[in-house]
């Protein structure tokens, strides 16, 4: 009997653990991980107003400041799972280098938090583990947007 009682406080005391791991794990998108479900991202973040957009995939947005530029924030789901994400600055510039700095601006604060990326015209790459980071600057000629997005591996 004493045996089964140090079993079950074994077991007990594992599986506290590995809850407690996967609390401690790094956010991979703002303040989500990977594979959380819509519900749990929203509760991750209770101060937040969402706007839910239903389409074949799940998509969450809220607007955020993410480098010092105004942002709308992507999250989106497949399958139940967070998978995706991303920013698209929502900064409006008379003249087009205005977009060239805010590109600069996160590819900066990006750099200093993963390293050197990747590059090829006007895109940056960066790589870790669980996540893709890609940052572009896009022109049509008379509209421009600067966006990152996060993929999970």
């Amino acid at each position: 009997m004493k045996t089964w009682r140090i079993c079950a406080l074994v077991i007990m005391a594992l599986a506290l653990a590995l809850a407690g791991a996967r609390a401690q794990e790094p956010a991979n998108f703002q303040r989500a991980r990977w594979g959380q479900t819509l519900a749990q991202v929203m509760e991750g973040e209770p101060e937040t107003l969402w706007n839910n957009l239903n389409g074949q995939e799940q998509v969450l947005t809220k607007d955020a400041q993410a480098f010092g530029l105004e942002a709308l924030v992507i999250y989106t789901f497949e399958g139940g799972a967070l998978k995706k994400g991303g920013l698209v600055f929502q900064e409006e510039h008379y003249f087009a280098w205005g977009y060239l700095d805010d590109y600069l601006r996160a590819k900066d604060a990006l750099t200093g938090q993963y390293g050197e990326p990747e590059e090829e015209a006007w895109k940056a790459t960066w790589q870790t583990d669980r996540t893709r980071i890609t940052l572009s600057l896009a022109s049509d000629g008379a509209a421009h947007s600067v966006a990152v997005v996060y993929v999970q591996n």
